[in-house]
This record gives structure tokens, C-alpha cells and sequence, in this order.
């Protein structure tokens, strides 16, 4: 799963393969692909899921990628603090980047932000044309009808 969040793997797929590869990226709910993430993590860090969430909201307020605020008890989704910096495409992107780069193991949250990822890779791989993206849950209860858009996708029988 991080090739997508590796700013270099598109490059570095470009310069290995003399054919034009299809790339297949499957994306899950990022609330539970978080969770899951931190389940991961649990024996290694042994903190709670709320906890490693609140550090990385910090740390994503340190950098300007987050207004949200800390988990207080009084707290509601309606606060103004949730809403996304204003921000040009290209100084989230960048941000985003350096950020990632920094706390690699610990990106819970950053990694569900796919449209960042996405953009960086379709500069390589256009959409529809080399590169897909799957939903998970779709591939999880739909796999015959999943399969057979790959089998079209990368133009086999």
C-alpha cells in the first residue's frame, strides 16, 4: 500500500518499464482504513486509536494541513476549526508531501487524504487509460463483477 504515498514509485515504475503498465489502485473507506492502520500499529506503539489520531491532527495543524481541533469533550463536527485550510492546489500538494515524507510511519489520517496521491500519480499514469482506481468495499462483495472490469482494464479474456 505505499507505493501510492511514495512520491518516487511513479518515476521509478516509468524508468523500469519499457511497456506501458497498467496501474490498479484499490481504495478502502479511509475511517476504517485508518482504524485498521492503528490496529497494525497497536503492538508496536500500544495507544490508543483516539490518541494516535489527536498527534496526528497536531502534527497536521504544525504544518497548516489541518484546522481541526484537538478531541475535547465539547466539541462538535459543526466547529469552524474542521474546516480545510485555504490552501492553492499546489502548496496543499507540497505540504502535503514534505509532511508525509517526515512521518511516514505514523500518517493515519494523511494516508486517507487519496486525492493527493491520486494527482501526483495520473501526472504519470493518465486515469481510465493506465491507471484505475477500485473501491474496496465494491471489490469485497462485488468480486466477479470487479474482476471482470480488471480483465477489460488490462485488455485480457
Amino acid at each position: 500500500p505505499s507505493y501510492l504515498f511514495l512520491t518516487k514509485v511513479p518515476e521509478l515504475i516509468i524508468s523500469t518499464c519499457s511497456w506501458k503498465p497498467k496501474i490498479i489502485v484499490i481504495l478502502r473507506n479511509p475511517v476504517d482504513r485508518a482504524f485498521s492502520h492503528s490496529r497494525m500499529k497497536l503492538r508496536t506503539y500500544g495507544r490508543a486509536f483516539e490518541d494516535l489520531i489527536d498527534d496526528e491532527i497536531a502534527n497536521l495543524r504544525s504544518v497548516g494541513l489541518s484546522n481541526a481541533p484537538l478531541r475535547t469533550a465539547d466539541y462538535t463536527q459543526d466547529d469552524p476549526g474542521f474546516q480545510i485550510p485555504h490552501l492553492t492546489k499546489k502548496a496543499s500538494e507540497e505540504k502535503h508531501w514534505k509532511h508525509y515524507r517526515r512521518t511516514f510511519a505514523n500518517n493515519y489520517l494523511q494516508r486517507g487524504m487519496y486525492i493527493t496521491q491520486l494527482n501526483h500519480w495520473m501526472r504519470f499514469f493518465p486515469l481510465g487509460e493506465s491507471l484505475t482506481v477500485l473501491n474496496y468495499e465494491r471489490f469485497k462483495y462485488q468480486p466477479t463483477t470487479i474482476f471482470s472490469e480488471l480483465l477489460d482494464f488490462v485488455g485480457a479474456p
